[in-house]
């Protein structure tokens, strides 16, 4: 009895210090991220067989692995990438994907550790019935994440069917995709808009410019209506404008949106300093996000924008 209190107290102190070193164990890695994202449960997945009809993430079949290690910021500190299925308070199930940071400890009481969500993104949601296999590469001395979305063989009927690729990297605690060859055309105004539906979508436009001031015009079922200013920071700016930038848009011009359902629907205008402009519309509802993981990463942080404290009326 005293060495499990022992034990569950040794636990405890390694999960609330959240030392990467000291995360050993399936049970320790389990408490830490169960504690700070607060699920009622949570169980992490043997990563080598999320696709039974693949090999483990190297190729090479293996036995029981519930995570890697390796760089994911590329930042010198080696950081921890699990697959867990989740249960919130309400009763909702589901998988996330999550890399727990190795942060560098700046006072005694400060935290050493910082989880991100990777493959929790509401983009997946816009496929039934399929699996997620992460993987890991290098190239030019960094560090990078595969999420490959799969329909599984029994699915099939053959061998298991690739729906989607992504490469993805960590930066300022965010989840950004790899692209050999980004846009460099510089934005001028970035301009989004959301339409209504039958039930509670926020209705509102935001129009970014790249002095980074924003203007913001609450049209209905949002927490401020009106028209209204602030500032965005400069972290935000610069990770907005890299996502723009990973973006294929003449591939999202192409996705049209299905205006039979009632869901929610947004526009999308890119403005350029050259003159030119780009722009798509996007839908977005409870069972899927954006027609693609940099475009749902992009809307996500578009229409969290809405929910800002920092509004100020404008005169």
């Amino acid at each position: 009895m005293r060495a499990s209190l022992i034990t569950f107290c040794l636990m405890m102190y390694f999960t609330a210090n959240a030392q990467i070193d000291t995360l050993r164990s399936k049970a320790t890695i389990e408490a830490y991220v169960k504690s700070e994202l607060k699920y009622k449960s949570l169980s992490l997945l043997d990563l080598n067989t999320l696709d039974a009809s693949a090999d483990s993430l190297n190729g090479k079949a293996a036995e029981a692995k519930y995570w890697i290690n390796g760089d994911f910021d590329n930042d010198g500190r080696i950081d921890l990438l699990a697959f867990a299925t989740i249960q919130d308070w309400v009763g909702n199930k589901d998988n996330n994907l999550f890399v727990i940071l190795n942060k560098e400890k700046l006072s005694k009481k400060g935290k050493s550790s910082k989880i991100v969500s990777i493959a929790n993104s509401n983009y997946y949601k816009s496929f039934h019935n399929l699996i997620v296999v992460p993987g890991m590469i290098s190239t030019n001395n960094k560090t990078y994440l595969t999420l490959v979305a799969k329909k599984p063989a029994a699915l099939a009927k053959t061998q298991s069917t690739e729906l989607s690729c992504d490469t993805v990297f960590i930066v300022n605690d965010r989840p950004m995709v790899y692209k050999a060859h980004p846009s460099t055309n510089t934005v001028k105004q970035i301009r989004f808009s959301t339409h209504g539906c039958y039930g509670d979508c926020p209705v509102f436009e935001i129009h970014i410019n790249s002095d980074r001031s924003v203007a913001f015009d609450g049209i209905t079922k949002v927490k401020k209506t009106g028209n209204f200013t602030s500032e965005i920071n400069e972290l935000d700016y610069n990770y907005l404008i890299d996502l723009i930038k990973k973006l294929n848009v003449p591939l999202l011009q192409a996705v049209k949106p299905n205006h039979t359902l009632d869901i929610r629907e947004s526009d999308l205008q890119i403005i350029y300093k050259n003159g030119n402009s780009e722009m798509f519309s996007e839908t977005f509802h409870e069972e899927g996000l954006g027609s693609s993981y940099v475009s749902a990463l992009l809307l996500d942080f578009l229409i969290g924008l809405h929910k800002s404290k920092y509004w100020t009326p404008q005169l």
